[in-house]
């Protein structure tokens, strides 16, 4: 008996379209995947992003909000807790916890009430950086200029850096520094390399 042509045909059209849709899946992940690799291969793993804003306070007084790291959880919404650990080669090392989880820092530098920097500590994070704070007196004001160098050590994360901006965690920084004194802050972002 020989088989019914349309039947066959049919039974046969049925199994590769399951086949079909794997390879469509598996060439739009393999593309994706391409895009992914380009990014990260274009942007580069380090950059820096300075950001500044004026306030109508002495530099003493925003130097020691700068520094008075325990503090800072009153005034800074970005921070679920923050822990000062034992000191370090004399330095002052202490543990933030906010969105991305716990990191620890170190402070490099600390020449009041003009200069003060501060350090990523952890070496296992897909990232790390170093904050550098400048402090001038203009008259009646104090600008305030924070200069971030950092880098990406991840990949993926590379990649993606493109769609967030450098300065948004700085700005953040600088606004909810001029509301603890009661001051509006309008940052100004000065470069982003």
């Amino acid at each position: 008996m020989v088989p019914d042509v349309s039947t066959l045909t049919q039974s046969q059209g049925v199994r590769k379209r399951p086949m079909t849709w794997l390879w469509i899946v598996l060439g739009v992940a393999g593309a994706i995947a391409a895009v992914v690799l380009v990014l990260g291969l274009m942007n580069p793993a380090g950059h820096i992003a300075t950001v500044r804003a004026s306030y109508a306070r002495p530099p003493a007084e925003l130097f020691a909000a700068i520094s008075d790291h325990a503090g800072q959880t009153q005034w800074r919404k970005d921070l679920r807790s923050l822990e000062m650990l034992p000191p370090q080669d004399g330095k002052t090392v202490f543990r933030e916890t906010g969105g991305f989880g716990p990191v620890t820092y170190v402070v490099e530098a600390s020449e009041p009430p003009r200069h003060y920097v501060v350090r990523i500590l952890d070496k296992d994070l897909p990232y790390e950086g170093k904050w550098n704070f400048e402090l001038e007196s203009i008259g009646d004001v104090t600008r305030l200029t924070i200069t971030e160098t950092g880098s990406v050590k991840v990949f993926l994360f590379r990649a993606l850096s493109p769609f967030f901006s450098k300065t948004a965690t700085i700005e953040g920084y600088l606004r909810a520094l001029g509301a603890k004194f009661g001051e509006t802050i309008v940052p100004e972002v000065v470069q982003v390399l």
